[in-house]
């Protein structure tokens, strides 16, 4: 009785850790499924508010606040136009760069390749960050601590959904979180 449960506790075992590791993803099979589109703009951080969605996260009730803060993120956004418009040509072609790189088989040219990349992307992103810091100041003194820190989990998740999937970890990690595999 006793090897008769022993083996079927073990046959059960193996059928479940057989089944999970179906599920885990080598470098070949993500390469096979395609790439992770990549947005210059997206790696830079650049992306606007959707301002009727920010007030339903941050659960803002007054009228008053509702205003001054839909004041705020259309100043936000305005500001971030302008940085888009004023780099939509460097982001096409950082875009057409980063997809002729899939057909490069030298690692040490692609890693000087996203050097140079990253040295375009990098002044835009600090230029964003500021009006991020300078966003998040104003909001500060708008809302209440509870609001505040509702506010500042939603921005960390819409950047986090637009960071650029390159490499396998990010490519594993974006397709945990969108389920795509």
């Amino acid at each position: 009785m006793k090897k008769i449960l022993f083996t079927l506790i073990t046959l059960c075992s193996l059928n479940i850790l057989a089944q999970n590791s179906s599920r885990n993803l080598s470098q070949k099979d993500i390469l096979a499924m395609g790439t992770v589109k990549f947005k210059a703009s997206d790696a830079s951080g650049i992306f606007y508010y959707d301002i009727d969605n920010v007030i339903k996260k941050v659960k803002i009730k007054d009228a008053e606040k509702q205003s001054l803060i839909k004041e705020v993120l259309k100043k936000y956004n305005e500001e971030i136009k302008i940085i888009s418009q004023t780099n939509r040509q460097n982001f096409s072609d950082i875009d057409v760069v980063i997809k002729s790189m899939e057909s490069i088989k030298d690692p040490t040219t692609k890693s000087r390749i996203l050097k140079k990349v990253e040295g375009f992307i990098k002044p835009i992103k600090s230029e964003v960050e500021l009006l991020e810091k300078e966003l998040n100041l104003k909001l500060k003194n708008l809302l209440s601590e509870k609001q505040n820190k509702k506010w500042l989990k939603f921005q960390n998740k819409e950047k986090e959904k637009r960071l650029p999937a390159i490499g396998v970890k990010r490519t594993l990690k974006y397709m945990v979180q969108t389920k795509k595999y």
